[in-house]
C-alpha cells in the first residue's frame, strides 16, 4: 500500500463524499471526479468536484460546482494529449428539469469552457452522465442516459460541442418501451463516434458519424 487518502472536497462537506471517476495523466498526476453533500441531502444540496493530485496523493488543485437546485452527478474524466481535462455533470432547476453541463479545464485547473444546454431539458427525475471524448478537430462529446416523466425507461444521449464549448447537436437513442443506457464513448481516427451501453438485458454499441 502506497497511500490511502480521504477526499473531503469542499472542506465543509463531511458526509456523502463520493468518487465517480479517476484518470491518470501523462505526468502521473491523478484526476478525480466526484460529488459531496454540503447540507440537507445529496439529491437536494450537493456539489460536483474535480481534484488533481500528485502520484503521492498531495492535492494540486480542486474545483467545485454548485447551485440552489444542483443535483450532483458526474461522468468519468477524459484527458487529451495536451493534458486538458473534460467531464460532464448534471444540474436541475426547481421544477426538476435537468441540464447536462460539459466542462473543459487545462492542466493547471483553469476553466476553458462550460457548456450551456438549458434549452434541452428533461422533465424526469433521473439523468446520468457517463463519459466524454474529443475528436481530431477538438470537438467534444458527452454521453449518458435520461428519462422523461412519461416513461420509466431510459434513453441514451449524445451531445456534441465545438472546441470552444458551443453546442453543435444532441442525439437521443431509444424509445419508451426499451430501457437504453449509454455508459461509455470512443472516437476512431475518422471521427466516427461509438457509444456503448445496454438496452434491456442486451449489450449494445451505437455508431454516429461526425
Amino acid at each position: 500500500l502506497q497511500f490511502a487518502k480521504a477526499i473531503n472536497t469542499p472542506a465543509n462537506s463531511s458526509t456523502n463524499n463520493k468518487g465517480f471517476g479517476i484518470k491518470v495523466d501523462s505526468n502521473n498526476d491523478i484526476i478525480i471526479i466526484g460529488n459531496a453533500q454540503t447540507s440537507g441531502t445529496i439529491s437536494s444540496v450537493g456539489v460536483t468536484f474535480i481534484g488533481k493530485y500528485t502520484s503521492a496523493g498531495v492535492r494540486i488543485w480542486n474545483r467545485t460546482f454548485s447551485g440552489s437546485y444542483h443535483t450532483a452527478s458526474a461522468s468519468k474524466p477524459f484527458i487529451n494529449s495536451s493534458g486538458d481535462i473534460f467531464f460532464a455533470y448534471r444540474k436541475r432547476d426547481s421544477s426538476w428539469k435537468y441540464e447536462t453541463v460539459t466542462v473543459k479545464y487545462n492542466s493547471s485547473g483553469t476553466e476553458q469552457f462550460k457548456s450551456n444546454t438549458w434549452s434541452i431539458k428533461h422533465t424526469g427525475q433521473y439523468q446520468f452522465e457517463a463519459g466524454c471524448a474529443e475528436d481530431s478537430k477538438g470537438n467534444v462529446y458527452s454521453v449518458g442516459s435520461n428519462r422523461n416523466s412519461s416513461s420509466t425507461q431510459f434513453c441514451g444521449f449524445l451531445f456534441k460541442y465545438d472546441s470552444s464549448g458551443n453546442f453543435i447537436f444532441y442525439k437521443r437513442f431509444g424509445n419508451t418501451s426499451l430501457d437504453t443506457r449509454f455508459r461509455a464513448i470512443a472516437i476512431d481516427s475518422s471521427d466516427n463516434v461509438y457509444c456503448s451501453g445496454s438496452q434491456n438485458s442486451m449489450g449494445i454499441v451505437v455508431k454516429y458519424d461526425s
